[in-house]
This record gives structure tokens, C-alpha cells and sequence, in this order.
């Protein structure tokens, strides 16, 4: 990302793009979430990680990421997650357990200044 948010201060209403890093082991994926409202940097960063935690999120499925490391339920939300090694085998860690426990990065990639991406 080459700029985050501009010039000036709250409010700055937008959506932010964040990808998350999941490892167990040798195995590793990265799912992308978007999150609008007032609020930056670690504020998203821990919400993300809540709204993760309590498996809350539809996730957006025009993100290769997500095509590839998520398996949805019947109504749009994550079921499972799959996670790849170097050989392109497979780990599928289930996205109600301690899922949570995958989590070893969060980064946002991106802001779009949009004042009505309010949640």
C-alpha cells in the first residue's frame, strides 16, 4: 500500500482491505476481509481479528485468497478453511474450533475513501 487514508483526521469513513495469514505448521493460507467505518490502523486490526474469532464474516469471494482457503456453508459464511504446504497438500482446519489459533499475521492492504461504507 502506497498511502494510507490521506491527509487529515477523523472522521475518515472508507473500507479497508486486510489480509490475514494462517499457518499451522508447514502449512499456510491467507484469507482477505473487508471492514468499513470510522476507525484506522489497530482498531481495524483487532476488530478484524474478533469478527474472525466469532466467525461473523461473509466473506468476499472475488479475492483469489479466499477462493482458495475458504469453504463456505449454505449461507455464505465460513465453514472451513484450507491451508496448503510446499506440495500443495491440503489441511482443513474447521472454522468454528480454535480456529483462531491460525492467525499469525494481519496486514492492511488497502483503503478506499468511501463515506458511505459506514457498518
Amino acid at each position: 500500500m502506497n498511502k494510507y487514508m490521506g491527509e487529515g483526521s477523523y472522521p475518515r469513513y472508507g473500507k479497508h482491505v486486510v489480509r490475514v495469514l494462517l499457518q499451522d505448521g508447514e502449512y499456510q493460507g491467507y484469507i482477505v476481509l473487508e471492514m468499513g467505518g470510522n476507525c484506522k490502523g489497530g482498531s481495524i486490526l483487532t476488530s478484524v481479528i474478533s469478527t474472525i474469532e466469532d466467525n461473523e464474516f461473509e466473506p468476499n469471494m472475488i479475492y483469489a485468497d479466499n477462493l482458495r482457503h475458504i469453504v463456505t456453508d449454505g449461507d455464505g459464511f465460513p465453514r472451513e478453511y484450507v491451508l496448503f504446504d510446499k506440495n500443495e497438500e491440503e489441511l482443513y482446519i474447521d472454522a468454528d474450533e480454535d480456529f483462531i489459533d491460525c492467525v499469525v499475521g494481519v496486514e492492511i492492504v488497502d483503503f478506499i475513501d468511501d463515506p458511505k461504507s459506514v457498518d
